[in-house]
């Protein structure tokens, strides 16, 4: 973890990165010379946005608050009850928030 001028970061290497590559090296020996040449990813900071407890537990929220749409208390119990509908532009914009201004 990084902290520059009070805010934290962590260290993030996109898949193709060198960092990443040379790893994939290390645990996969037979990827051949030439594996770590070939270079897209970067390798970035981003900004620490808290523990990954917190984000879990809400998309778990989230998860379970759109269970209760169709009656399910589980997954199973969601494959039973689902009911695919055709929704319309206009009904996909009413489920949605609408004349509020959202704060990002």
């Amino acid at each position: 973890m990084l902290i520059n001028n009070g805010i934290k970061y962590k260290s993030y290497n996109a898949s193709t990165s060198l960092a990443e590559k040379q790893k994939h090296v290390k645990n996969l020996k037979d990827l051949g010379k030439n594996y770590t040449k070939h270079i897209e990813g970067v390798e970035s900071l981003v900004q620490y946005k808290g523990p990954m407890a917190d984000l879990v537990e809400k998309m778990s929220a989230n998860i379970r608050s759109g269970f209760s749409y169709c009656g399910a208390r589980n997954i199973n119990q969601l494959w039973e009850n689902a009911q695919f509908i055709r929704v319309s532009p206009h009904g996909a914009k009413e489920n949605g928030h609408h004349d509020v201004i959202v704060n990002a």
